[in-house]
């Protein structure tokens, strides 16, 4: 079971746990919320893990949810069918949805394949795929004070479709970014030096990586 832990006044994430793929080798999952909208950031392995992540999502009543796959990485995206069934719009790199495209389905039926449990793990599991897809960057207002950058890193980073969240919260001095692989906070009051602390999931590797 992941635990939920609030970071800034607008982001939360649930930090992984555990080190092998029926725990999606503790892969972080978290959440952006603005008063007119709400970011989820990767969706998990399965739908334990979805549901978890949308009952938190659902307390603070969004009036609109997006999701955003920071790449096709199935411990990031299998969960994503609870969202789009609750109205959510999927937005991915265009490499990233195309890799999935390619590859979900067969790596969903690989994972069924390899032994009982995951097979009941994965049993409701059906791919979500993007869309909406960008190129380079895309910058999301979830209210008038609370902004989502989408960036594509222009190097390589753990694939060729990643994509990097950042919310700055305009009225507290404070930034999170999500990669996808881990979560850095970063805060700053005026007049001080800015502070950062990271969250990583619990291991290095991923269920592709």
């Amino acid at each position: 079971m992941s635990r939920l832990k609030q970071i800034t006044p607008r982001c939360f994430v649930f930090i992984g746990n555990g080190d092998d793929v029926y725990h999606s080798y503790g892969a972080n999952t978290g959440f952006i919320v603005g008063r007119e909208a709400c970011l989820i950031v990767d969706t998990g392995f399965h739908l334990r893990t979805a549901d978890q992540l949308l009952s938190a999502v659902r307390k603070h009543s969004p009036k609109r949810l997006y999701v955003l796959s920071t790449h096709y990485h199935s411990d990031h995206v299998f969960g994503n069918l609870p969202f789009t069934e609750a109205g959510a719009s999927i937005i991915a790199h265009e490499n990233c949805r195309r890799s999935m495209l390619d590859q979900s389905e067969g790596l969903l039926n690989k994972y069924r394949k390899r032994n009982k449990r995951l097979a009941g793990l994965l049993r409701s599991v059906k791919v979500s795929y993007p869309s909406v897809a960008f190129r380079n960057n895309l910058t999301l207002h979830l209210d008038e004070e609370t902004t989502v950058d989408i960036v594509h890193p222009v190097a390589v980073a753990h694939t060729n479709g990643d994509s990097v969240a950042v919310c700055r919260e305009m009225e507290q001095y404070s930034q999170a970014t999500f990669s996808g692989t881990g979560i850095i906070q970063t805060s700053k009051t005026p007049g001080s030096r800015a502070r950062s602390k990271h969250y990583n999931g619990s291991s290095r590797r991923g269920l592709e990586g």
